[in-house]
């Protein structure tokens, strides 16, 4: 929030700006709303199993390994870059998260489970997911730029620039070589993991997740291309 808040203060008056926040942030959203009146917000969110493979392609990359972190790796990074404490660690295994894939699944449902949470108690938020931008690109962007104040005359100059690839220029995480890398990781999500994530999602939430994608059905405050535009 002080990093937003920073940044915003160097913003012209009236300039329309856009603040991608991770999870973490939805335990602090009461702090944005104090901080920043008249805030728009939306939930953004993909099928478990894309969001898996990116997630760990990125990863490959980032430590420049030909395969998959080893789970030991994993818990030393998270534990001194973020959860810093063991007892998260030791909540984390007694879950049964004993795998990178189960813990990854895992965290993933969590920002569901976090924003199912926020609608209970709130009527003025919007899910979208990832697969209405695919099913729809023109409806999902109009209504995403009418929601966040921005307005939809935009929406085929947004369309425009999503045609292009922002890091072309980059040889390292560019569409080919990204695509090139999941090839070569051959990154996969085992059926234990699989299991695993269903039936903790429909045990512990309700939540129903469908299909080979791993789709999460049932989010509640969710626009779809069915009802508008």
């Amino acid at each position: 929030l002080r990093a937003a808040l920073l940044f915003i203060t160097q913003a012209p008056p009236g300039t329309n700006i856009f603040l991608k926040n991770h999870v973490v942030d939805l335990d602090h959203m009461h702090l944005y709303q104090q901080a920043l009146p008249g805030i728009r917000e939306v939930f953004l969110y993909r099928s478990l199993r894309p969001w898996y493979t990116s997630y760990m392609s990125m990863r490959v990359i980032m430590f420049a390994l030909d395969s998959v972190p080893s789970f030991s790796l994993f818990k030393r990074l998270l534990d001194h870059h973020r959860f810093r404490s063991m007892q998260f660690m030791n909540r984390m295994e007694a879950k049964g998260l004993d795998s990178v894939e189960k813990y990854l699944l895992y965290y993933a449902l969590h920002q569901v489970t976090k924003f199912i949470s926020l609608c209970a108690i709130r009527d003025d938020l919007t899910a979208y997911s990832y697969e209405s931008l695919v099913e729809n690109p023109k409806a999902f962007i109009s209504h995403l730029l009418d929601k966040t104040g921005v307005g939809s005359q935009w929406a085929e100059l947004a369309l425009t620039a999503m045609k292009e690839d922002s890091q072309q220029s980059n040889d390292i995480i560019n569409r080919g070589a990204i695509a090139a890398i999941k090839k070569k990781a051959n990154i996969a999500l085992d059926k234990a993991s699989v299991s695993f994530i269903i039936d903790y999602a429909e045990r512990e939430h309700g939540i129903q997740i469908v299909g080979e994608n791993l789709k999460i059905a049932n989010v509640p405050c969710q626009w779809n291309t069915a009802k508008e535009y």
